[in-house]
């Protein structure tokens, strides 16, 4: 299972007896009741895991051109989740266009 950055220091302070072990488990435990950082990690994980399947046993098609800028790639077009909860629905963009796309909507966050 993968860990936000407060758990990964939490993990890493357990681990260097900084905190003692009895803090560290009743804070492991508070995560798996859901820390939103962890899960919201472990959605993401779990739709990129579901989608790789799918285009390794061809399920899904991985197309060639970029669904944005339709110009074929010389580097992968990759997935965009726009929603974790449908992993096989993405949109298949370039990396420069990917890369705008998840700086596009960082700054909508803000």
């Amino acid at each position: 299972m993968k860990l936000c950055l407060k758990h990964q220091r939490m993990r890493s302070d357990a681990a260097n007896h900084r905190i003692t072990i009895t803090q560290f488990r009743i804070e492991q435990a508070g995560r798996r009741r859901g820390c939103p950082q962890c899960e919201d990690i472990n959605r993401k994980l779990k739709a990129q895991g579901a989608l790789n399947r799918a285009v390794k046993n061809g399920t899904v098609k991985r197309p060639d051109v970029c669904s944005k800028c339709n110009q074929p790639s010389p580097r992968a077009i990759e997935g965009h989740h726009t929603d974790y909860a449908r992993p096989l629905d993405v949109v298949w963009l370039c990396q420069p266009c990917h890369r705008d796309e998840h700086n596009n909507h960082e700054k909508e966050m803000k």
